[in-house]
């Protein structure tokens, strides 16, 4: 029996695996040829899983949309950046997250007021105390030696409740608003530098970060979409797992610096987070497999195009949430290893 035929043997034994018989599946069949394209024909997308299993939700989506309504969004990772405007920097907010039916979204916030908040010094008047704090900002450096342009920084007066301690009223605050959260940090920086340099007394307070809570009720939107979608969570969780040998055969531990050690089959799973039923199965294999009629079976014919495949798998679905066994331990390590060796890591990401 030769090496090929042994493999396509253990992958069609493998699916067996996956194969239980109460379960009412919502996958099909089919075989997809990779051949080292930069697409994946006939690999469904994210909006695809989507449609055929939102209920009716993504109708009542749109509609809402084009009536300028609330929807429902549940973010799952933030990211800051600058956006330029008359060539200064100015932060916006994306949140990445889906929305009810499982549809990816991405939600942009701009003119965010970037800012920190300064106690004014008892029995000092705010004019004064504003002078010393322009002194500190306008000569002082932060860690990295940055200085801070005094024309993009405004100064707002304030009154709020200390976050420490009980006080019958508020107190006077200097708020220092900045363009961006860079020139944020190192205004911040140089009070702290300053406030390590003097006595306790003397030293600048600022006040921590908005600690408020706010409560929306959903109750209205159990009325607009079905009550299942907000029982059973639609974050899309992408499970997955590799296979490798070692040429050198069975007590060669397999190392990604080895030539002889290869990833052979990536295999994966698609769910919404609340239902262990999958959307989709799909096998990733380097030699012919016959088809499996439950899962998507891809016939790459190499390790190069098999890590290819594999990234674009993860750009089709775009999943909220992956897991894999022991994959932060050995398997991303191992695929992110090998990829640098075959010259195809930045070609993935």
């Amino acid at each position: 029996m030769t090496e090929q035929s042994s493999l396509s043997e253990f992958l069609s034994n493998a699916f067996a695996l996956f194969r239980p018989e109460a379960e009412k599946d919502k996958t099909s069949g089919q075989v997809i040829r990779y051949g080292s394209e930069n697409y994946l024909s006939g690999l469904p997308t994210r909006d695809e899983l989507v449609a055929r299993n939102d209920g009716g939700s993504t109708s009542t989506l749109k509609d809402e949309i084009a009536n300028h309504r609330n929807i429902p969004f549940m973010p799952v990772d933030i990211e800051e950046a600058k956006e330029y405007i008359n060539q200064i920097p100015h932060y916006i907010l994306r949140l990445y997250g889906y929305l009810v039916n499982g549809q990816k979204a991405v939600v942009t916030i701009t003119g965010i007021k970037v800012f920190f908040d300064i106690r004014v010094s008892n029995n000092t008047s705010i004019s004064k105390f504003w002078s010393k704090i322009k002194g500190i900002l306008a000569t002082g450096k932060d860690g990295s030696g940055k200085t801070v342009n005094m024309n993009l920084i405004r100064m707002e007066c304030i009154k709020a409740y200390p976050i420490r301690g009980y006080y019958a009223e508020k107190k006077p605050y200097l708020r220092i608003v900045a363009p961006n959260k860079d020139l944020r940090f190192t205004a911040l920086d140089i009070i702290s530098s300053y406030n390590s340099k003097v006595d306790p007394e003397c030293k600048i307070e600022t006040a921590l970060d908005d600690t408020g809570t706010y409560y929306q009720d959903f109750e209205p939107l159990y009325e607009i979409y079905p009550p299942s979608l907000f029982t059973r969570d639609r974050a899309l969780v992408l499970t997955w797992d590799i296979e490798i040998y070692d040429s050198r055969g069975s007590g060669n531990f397999p190392e990604a610096k080895n030539d002889t050690s290869q990833v052979f089959t990536i295999c994966m799973t698609l769910h919404w987070k609340d239902d262990p039923i999958p959307l989709e199965r799909i096998c990733l294999v380097d030699v012919e497999t016959k088809l499996n009629p439950r899962w998507i079976t891809i016939i790459c014919g190499n390790q190069t195009n098999l890590l290819k495949a594999f990234a674009l798998c993860w750009k089709s679905f775009a999943p909220d949430i992956q897991l894999g066994f022991n994959d932060s331990g050995y398997d991303w390590p191992f695929i992110v290893e090998k990829a640098t060796k075959l010259n195809v890591l930045k070609w993935m990401v």
